[in-house]
């Protein structure tokens, strides 16, 4: 196994992380370190940053949160979900504008306390969320579709060979549920 290398220093609590199919690398900076005592009180505010690996360079895109968290691009990458799980606990969606500027702020879903966690889209663009009953399946506008009940859900990803499977990390456990829809 290799050796990890930062490459770029200087953030509070990277948490989450998506990649754009442009090559840039798009991560939610929460100050949850410095809240658990393990980290240095924070020295930027609460954010959404991307990294362009071709400059070098990261920006500060949106930091309008509490504390940011999961992230997810639509399936065609014209719209950034992010995940607040401060107060008020709510997903926001973004317009992705060209150059990568965000636009068109707006809160689609106010979830439970301590939550949304996790996040991720489907192929239809279906919206999954971690609450604290499990995982609500929103539609991209954020009304409810349905919920996958499974109390200390944190975070899941989707696999298998076809994608169809939502592999879901809980308290004590990992969980994996089959489903009709496909990660994205």
């Amino acid at each position: 196994m290799g050796r990890a290398t930062p490459i770029v220093k200087g953030f509070n609590s990277p948490n989450d992380v998506v990649v754009k199919c442009d090559g840039t690398i798009w991560f939610t900076d929460p100050s949850y370190g410095w809240l658990q005592g393990f980290r240095p009180r924070p020295l930027v505010r609460d954010a959404v940053w991307r990294y362009d690996p071709r400059t070098g360079g990261a920006i500060a895109v949106a930091d309008s949160f509490d504390k940011p968290n999961g992230l997810s691009f639509s399936p065609d990458e014209r719209t950034l979900y992010v995940a607040d799980n401060g107060e008020p606990h709510h997903l926001k969606a973004f317009d992705v504008a060209d150059g990568g500027r965000l636009d068109g702020e707006r809160v689609i879903h106010v979830s439970s306390p301590e939550h949304p966690d996790g996040l991720k889209a489907d192929s239809a663009g279906r919206l999954y969320a971690t609450f604290a009953g499990g995982v609500e399946v929103l539609s991209p506008d954020g009304s409810l579709r349905g919920q996958i009940e499974l109390p200390g859900a944190v975070n899941f990803c989707f696999g298998g060979p076809e994608r169809d499977v939502l592999f879901i990390t809980a308290d004590t456990a990992i969980y994996a549920v089959h489903l009709e829809a496909k990660g994205h």
